[in-house]
């Protein structure tokens, strides 16, 4: 046989095998989603997806030519039917389709709600449903429609995640997805993808996640609120208790420390001793200031004069020493922890600068 002859030949054998195994696929009819006037856009684009997901798999027939065979009114009767299998069955069997995809797309404040079911027409079945909720901020419907399209024409049933939501204070509000679902810690069961929580509670500051949850995944979530300005919680944690403040060493007497006292006491003693010999020193200096030529006594003697000069220096030496005793004194009134009199500030309040002075 010429080469020619023999390719034409396996090009008709391929060409047959084809169409045979198109006719052997499944029909698929994307008669979905209906939607409000203001969301057809949207709607149409997600029968577009399931098209495309389809390919390879059915021999799929469009929105458009559904409504060609069945009406302008399809979509609208097919809503009548709130979601009722045998109902839609019923509109769709004219068609002469296995497979048909229904549901219904709705748009919250924040979120699309997308209703999709892939249904066994002859049978009046309901194969498989997608049920997602996409926030509208995320900007993730098609991407999340795109990935899991496929698995719904394929008739798999798509498991659900878990949200476990722990916040802290206990009395804190969850919202998810923009409507509130309970309080304090609790389980939710959310269709895969991505999802908004809030935390709200009296005195607190509200906190805002965004969580991503994977088919039979259990996401834990554990947010502890901020509390708001001036707001004390009832059980402050450990590391924010303050110790309590030393009491005052025992003998200081009215709160004074005990190394004041005795500081002063030291100042007194040698203020008194110098005061003594420096009186003893002038009342000899005096007598020495008598001195007369015409009498014999000569008013003081070589040892009184230097016992006189020695009785000056020593007095000077105490009056030193007392001056030193007086301001350790002072240093360590104003610088002993505890406070250094009656009336010291409590541990945490600012205190009062100190001032000196010198008389």
């Amino acid at each position: 046989m010429p080469r020619a002859e023999a390719a034409i030949l396996a090009a008709a054998t391929a060409l047959f095998a084809a169409a045979a195994a198109a006719r052997e696929r499944p029909r698929l009819a994307v008669a979905g989603p209906s939607s409000p006037p203001y969301l057809i856009g949207i709607a149409d684009e997600i029968a577009k997806l399931a098209l495309q997901s389809g390919r390879g798999r059915y021999r799929t027939m469009g929105l458009d030519e559904v409504q060609r065979k069945l009406g302008g009114d399809a979509l609208d009767r097919l809503a009548g039917c709130d979601g009722k299998v045998d109902c839609e069955a019923r509109i769709l069997a004219p068609l002469g389709v296995d497979r048909a995809l229904t549901g219904s797309l709705a748009q919250t404040e924040t979120a699309y709600e997308v209703h999709l079911r892939l249904l066994d027409v002859p049978a009046a079945r309901l194969v498989a449903s997608l049920d997602r909720t996409v926030l509208i901020a995320s900007r993730r419907l098609e991407a999340d429609l795109s990935e899991a399209l496929p698995r719904l024409l394929s008739g798999e049933a798509e498991a659900n995640g878990t949200i476990a939501a722990r916040p802290s204070p206990a009395n804190a509000t969850v919202e998810l997805d923009g409507a509130p679902v309970g309080i304090g810690e609790l389980d939710r069961s959310v269709a895969p993808g991505k999802h908004r929580l809030v935390f709200r509670a009296p005195g607190y500051l509200d906190t805002e996640r965004w969580v991503t949850v994977a088919p039979g995944q259990t996401l834990e979530v554990a947010e502890r609120l901020v509390p708001t300005s001036g707001h004390v919680e009832a059980e402050p944690p450990p590391e924010a208790k303050r110790a309590p403040a030393a009491a005052p060493e025992a003998g200081a007497g009215g709160g004074v420390p005990a190394a004041t006292i005795v500081a002063a006491a030291v100042a007194a003693g040698l203020f008194g001793g110098g005061l003594y010999l420096g009186l003893q020193s002038n009342a000899l200096d005096h007598r020495a200031g008598q001195f007369d030529l015409n009498q014999v006594d000569q008013g003081l003697t070589r040892a009184q004069a230097l016992t006189a000069v020695q009785d000056a220096r020593v007095a000077n030496y105490l009056f030193i020493g007392s001056a030193a005793a007086l301001a350790v004194a002072v240093i360590v009134a104003v610088l002993a922890p505890g406070g250094s009199a009656p009336g010291t500030p409590a541990y945490g309040a600012p205190a009062p600068a100190a001032t000196w002075s010198l008389p």
